[in-house]
């Protein structure tokens, strides 16, 4: 490699490298949810997410989703549109509800109406909480584009690597913690407002959300394995007894164990959460990648080993917690779980309700369940317990429709990517965990909200950005197949590009 070749690459690596202690910073914080964690997040986030954006040099021109990027624009412009002072008439005719809730929520346009002053006021009930969530929308977002264009140049491997190193120390620190019996989060800090203290895990305050993050993690680990055991005896042309004997004793055999060991640990700890969800999003996890296994990894053998091993580790983590009490546990749904749902649910769909159009603002949830919810509760709805809810009652269909048409132009790049076929194995199983990462938070957010929480979104940009980059032009080839073995044997010692 020239000098000149030397320094992009470096400077890439400088890049992987820092979205990695990103990504720490934001798990480790406890999940970066208060001021001091949230912020470095969400700077650190915009500054990487430009830098990878100005990173043109090099990179195809279409590494970075037209139609995608021109949607968040115009989402952030909408959001910001929640954020112009509008008059009192305006309002009413805008948003009739938003004026009648300020009239009992906001005391200075109360009195200024009283005094016969006609006030003016956003469409957002509470604008700080609305600037905090351009903030995040804003950081994440540059950070989903520029990983996605920098992914393009440098490829994945290296940064999934660090992701399931990463996976790893969390989910060691949560077994720690659970099997000390602390109560507090590092065994020193207990949140001062929240009362659920069994609920803490690992690095974060609510079992349900470490659920989230490790779920994501894990998928992404479940693609890294299975890559490269498509790559075990790759170049090989025998496959006798005695070959197979000695390929265990090589690095590549090693370096497959050590992800397969790392993936145990991820999924032990999750189920030690005593998370339905997340105990249920590492079933589908397995379930979706042994489909996608069983359709398109090469080779019987192969095959059948890694759906042996997800099966195994599925039924070792079971076993090792408990059949009885992980039955218990999803015994207790109806009455507990859905019951304590149906609450904010009902509240979130009333705010739809009265707020079809513009919504109360980004992140003002909270605030309307200050005069939305019902007085006869035990509990303080913060959060809607679905993401999706909680989504459209911020913005109604104002932010509602333009998410719904960002999501397709996203699960329309996915699947253009797995039709051109260009990934190499590996760069092909990576992707595919992360779109079963995607899978399964997705459907967590149905019953949760571990997106709300930031160190969680930082790591669903990323997987985001994996599931959705062009490979580098200089790894294109055919995917998930091997070349035909006449091939093979053509080009058994002869170097190539290595996959990155």
């Amino acid at each position: 490699m020239s000098q000149c070749e030397a320094k992009p690459r470096h400077r890439h690596m400088v890049f992987i490298n820092l979205l990695s202690v990103t990504l720490a910073w934001g798990v480790l914080s406890f999940g970066a949810v208060y001021p001091w964690g949230y912020w470095p997040l969400v700077g650190a986030c915009a500054v990487l997410g430009g830098a990878g954006l100005a990173s043109a040099k090099g990179i195809r021109s279409n590494a970075t989703p037209r139609g995608l990027t021109i949607m968040l624009v115009v989402i952030g412009a909408l959001v910001l549109l929640q954020l112009v002072p509008l008059s009192q008439a305006t309002i009413q005719r805008v948003s009739p509800a938003t004026d009648a809730f300020l009239r009992r929520y906001d005391l200075a346009y109360a009195t200024s109406l009283l005094g016969g002053i006609l006030p003016t006021h956003p469409i957002s009930i509470r604008p700080q909480n609305t600037w905090v969530g351009f903030a995040f929308l804003a950081g994440f977002g540059a950070l989903l584009l520029g990983t996605t264009r920098m992914l393009s140049r440098v490829g994945t491997g290296a940064l999934v690597r660090r992701l399931i190193l990463l996976g790893c120390i969390v989910a060691t620190i949560g077994i720690v913690h659970k099997a000390s019996g602390s109560r507090k989060v590092y065994g020193f800090w207990q949140p001062y407002d929240w009362q659920d203290i069994p609920s803490i895990f690992g690095p974060f305050v609510n079992r349900n959300h470490y659920a989230g993050w490790m779920m994501m993690t894990l998928s992404l680990a479940f693609g890294y394995l299975a890559a490269r055991a498509s790559e075990a005896e790759g170049g090989r042309t025998t496959t006798g007894l005695r070959e197979r004997i000695l390929w265990l004793a090589s690095a590549e055999a090693s370096r497959l164990v050590a992800v397969a060991l790392a993936l145990f640990v991820m999924g032990l700890s999750l189920v030690f959460t005593m998370s339905r969800a997340g105990i249920a999003g590492l079933a589908v996890s397995v379930v979706v990648m042994g489909w996608a296994i069983v359709r398109k990894q090469t080779g019987a053998v192969r095959r059948g080993m890694i759906v042996a091993y997800l099966a195994s580790l599925m039924v070792v983590a079971l076993g090792w917690v408990g059949v009885e009490a992980i039955g218990a546990r999803f015994a207790a749904v109806p009455g507990s779980s859905f019951g304590d749902r149906l609450g904010p649910w009902h509240g979130a769909l009333t705010v739809i309700r009265d707020f079809p159009l513009v919504g109360t603002g980004l992140g003002t949830f909270a605030v309307a369940m200050l005069v939305y919810q019902p007085l006869d509760v035990s509990s303080y709805w913060s959060f809607a317990h679905n993401d999706y809810l909680q989504l459209v009652a911020d913005g109604g269909l104002l932010l509602g429709v333009p998410s719904v048409v960002a999501l397709a132009l996203f699960v329309r790049e996915i699947r253009r990517r797995f039709q051109e076929g260009t990934d190499d194995p590996r760069t092909y199983w990576t992707r595919v965990g992360a779109v079963t990462a995607l899978i399964t938070i997705g459907l967590q957010e149905l019953v949760d909200f571990s997106l709300e929480i930031p160190g969680n979104t930082v790591l669903f940009a990323v997987v985001a950005a994996i599931a959705m980059h062009r490979p580098a032009a200089r790894h294109l080839t055919r995917a998930a197949s091997p070349p035909p073995a006449k091939l093979r044997r053509s080009l058994r010692g002869r170097p190539g590009p290595r996959s990155v």
